[in-house]
């Protein structure tokens, strides 16, 4: 058994084999102990109920990562960075010049959301006010 075969057999596996570690399980099986008779029905035994428990951590791991990168996005903490972009892509529409009113009918932010991004910009300079006009740079 070379080393060039084994790492053929398994990227025709893994590109190929479709379902969850219990279908890829059936898919070895019929490769490494009927086809090819690299292992004993005992040996693939043992093997499979080591490979069983790995398959289920790394998918309670994926899992976990899934939810903590979108649990963040729901926490209810509001995004300043997108309050931000809502502001300048309304800016853009609107030629560079805007008011709250403006802000307020084309956005989904609230009146303490619009004016709290707005003093934000502000402060950081990305925005300039005259009068009631919110103009970018």
């Amino acid at each position: 058994m070379r080393v060039l075969e084994v790492f053929l057999v398994f990227l025709r596996l893994g590109l190929t084999s479709f379902g969850g570690p219990v279908a890829h399980l059936g898919y070895f099986r019929a490769e490494f102990v009927t086809r090819r008779a690299w292992l004993g029905e005992a040996a693939y035994a043992d093997l499979a109920a080591q490979l069983i428990p790995l398959a289920l951590t790394v998918g309670l791991l994926v899992g976990v990562l899934v939810w903590w990168a979108f649990s963040r996005r729901q926490s209810g903490t509001p995004r300043t960075d997108i309050q931000e972009r809502m502001v300048y892509r309304l800016a853009h529409r609107k030629g560079g010049r805007f008011t709250l009113d403006d802000l307020r009918a084309a956005s989904p932010l609230t009146d303490e959301q619009a004016r709290a991004v707005t003093a934000r910009l502000l402060d950081l300079g990305r925005l300039t006010r005259d009068g009631d006009t919110f103009r970018l740079p």
